[in-house]
């Protein structure tokens, strides 16, 4: 993965994070793209110290799949 991409995608993200709808979007497409992996985290909730990390983890991961398509 080229850092460029990664950089662009932060940079998008980061002016893009004021908005609620922006975040949510990210985190509502990525948990319906990848129910098991989903699964997975959301049992994984009482370790990571509850809804929030688990959130967060969702959040990113979605970031990293808008790098990946954008280097494909």
């Amino acid at each position: 993965m080229p850092e460029k991409i990664v950089e662009e995608v932060v940079r998008e993200a980061s002016s893009r994070m004021s908005d609620p709808d922006y975040t949510q979007a990210m985190i509502e497409g990525w948990i319906q793209s990848q129910p098991n992996a989903t699964q997975y985290l959301s049992s994984q909730q009482s370790k990571l110290g509850g809804a929030e990390p688990v959130l967060n983890a969702v959040f990113h991961a979605a970031l990293m799949a808008v790098c990946f398509k954008r280097h494909v």
